[in-house]
């Protein structure tokens, strides 16, 4: 049984074989990033929280669907194999590094706390982790996830710092 939300966003990104390697560092990436208490699952809140930061409109229950389609040893979480299975099986063909791009800035426009403001802040990720994958992070829980990424030393993330965080 299929996702009933699309992953041609997310799965565009596999169609090209030249450039698989890349793709799939970027994907680890994305995996350890979304995987918020690192125990190298992703759970149906988690799953939740990827999937709306790359622009699907998918509910808790949409993501717990997911897990029970793609959750091969029945665990109750996707490890990373079974992350990629999912990601592939919603491929629809063609690669636009545009789409990757455009997800990324509305992922970045979704923390900011000020719209336009250009900066994801502390309180914005505080704000994103209660509302879409349901955990009350501390201040400094989000503040310490903020430093390690903050090139310029500033306290908040401009959007190429976002980036470098999201690759």
């Amino acid at each position: 049984m299929a996702p009933s939300f699309r992953l041609s966003k997310l799965s565009k990104r596999f169609s090209n074989k030249s450039r698989s390697t890349s793709k799939t560092r970027e994907y680890e990436e994305a995996f350890r990033l979304f995987d918020a208490n690192g125990d190298g699952k992703i759970s149906s809140e988690e799953l939740k929280l990827f999937l709306t930061c790359n622009g699907e409109d998918v509910s808790l229950a949409g993501a717990q669907a997911a897990m029970k389609d793609f959750d091969f040893d029945g665990d109750g979480f996707l490890d990373y194999e079974e992350f990629l299975n999912m990601v592939k099986m919603g491929n629809g063909g063609g690669d636009d590094d545009d789409d990757g791009d455009e997800d990324l800035k509305k992922a970045f426009e979704m923390m900011e706390v000020e719209k336009g403001s250009g900066c994801i802040t502390a309180c914005g990720l505080k704000r994103m982790m209660r509302r879409i994958v349901g955990e009350e992070k501390s201040d400094e829980e989000c503040a310490a996830m903020i430093r390690a990424f903050d090139l310029d030393g500033n306290g908040v993330l401009d959007y190429h710092e976002f980036l470098r965080m999201m690759r």
